[in-house]
């Protein structure tokens, strides 16, 4: 028989407020979705909670999977054992639970307990999902749909080897001709073997220094996962009422990791401000008229 696998899971490179809730899948809860462990100081066992909201007996069967991210859409793909293999990053074969599958009866909760191995676990940051497949308790009936709910796992080993190491790329003014921005894309590439969260701030100066706008980045701390890169957006709010035409330099400065690395970049660009293009061309053309207007009349009072 066929089945339609849906997995219902909220993705980790979301805002990281989101997974302040626990997940909730049809009256099923899992509390907390979303672990992240820094095994320098955190313990390497944590408890997961699930609750029964439902009138009916719940079965969930666990397993543990691999992901690594898929496109730019925020999105993951789960991986097959023989991928899990070769990817580096997996935390699948570090990690076990105390109960392979467990019964939750109407309105009540119950913990399963993950252990990793911290010992044998490689340097550098590990991911993987918990999944737990959601099925009635004697039912009979074919299931056409199967839900999943899952926590996502984040680990980073403390063998002393794990590598921060960030960079900026690709920044670019998203305006049109020379208006003044009002967001700045870039991207982050992490070249390490742990995830980072880059923060830091975009400021737009004018040519005699002054601070005009500015932008938080990063305020959602989206992660970046090892080997990966990760585009990001920048709103710029405006500090000035008035912008007028200038040269603005454009600062990127970010830090991430643990130890504080920072990355800048500065660049210049030209803008009209709040001057549009017609009010540029009008200005002119309005002060050649006006010129030769005067000049006329000139011209006849002296006749």
């Amino acid at each position: 028989m066929r089945y339609a696998i849906l997995l219902i899971i909220i993705f980790f490179l979301l805002p990281s407020n989101i997974f302040a809730s626990s997940q909730n899948t049809i009256g099923i809860e899992v509390n907390p979705s979303l672990v992240e462990l820094d095994l320098a100081h955190d313990d390497s066992n944590f408890p997961l909670h699930y609750t029964n909201k439902t009138g009916q007996t719940i079965v969930l069967t666990f397993h543990i999977s691999d992901f690594r991210e898929s496109g730019t859409a925020y999105s993951i793909s789960l991986l097959n054992p023989k991928n899990d293999q070769n990817f580096s990053f997996g935390l699948s074969s570090w990690i076990i639970l105390d109960n392979n599958s467990v019964i939750i009866p109407p309105y009540q909760s119950i913990n399963v307990t993950a252990y990793i191995n911290k010992a044998e676990l490689p340097p550098g940051g590990h991911y993987a999902a918990i999944l737990a497949t959601i099925s009635q308790q004697n039912n009979t009936k074919s299931i056409l749909l199967q839900q999943v709910i899952a926590t996502l796992v984040f680990v980073r080993s403390a063998t002393g080897k794990e590598i921060e190491d960030g960079r900026i790329k690709n920044i670019a003014l998203d305006i049109f001709f020379l208006d003044f921005p009002t967001t700045v894309s870039f991207r982050f590439e992490n070249r390490g073997n742990v995830q980072l969260v880059p923060y830091g701030e975009i400021q737009v100066r004018n040519i005699f220094g002054t601070l005009v706008a500015k932008g938080i980045i990063n305020q959602d701390s989206l992660l970046v996962l090892p080997q990966t890169i990760r585009l990001y957006k920048v709103s710029i709010l405006r500090l000035q009422n008035i912008i007028l035409p200038n040269i603005y330099s454009l600062q990127t400065n970010i830090h991430y990791g643990k130890k504080l690395q920072n990355q800048k970049d500065i660049q210049y660009f030209f803008s009209l401000g709040d001057i549009t293009i017609e009010e540029v061309i009008l200005i002119p053309i309005t002060a050649i008229i006006f010129i030769l207007i005067c000049k006329k009349l000139s011209e006849k009072h002296k006749r």
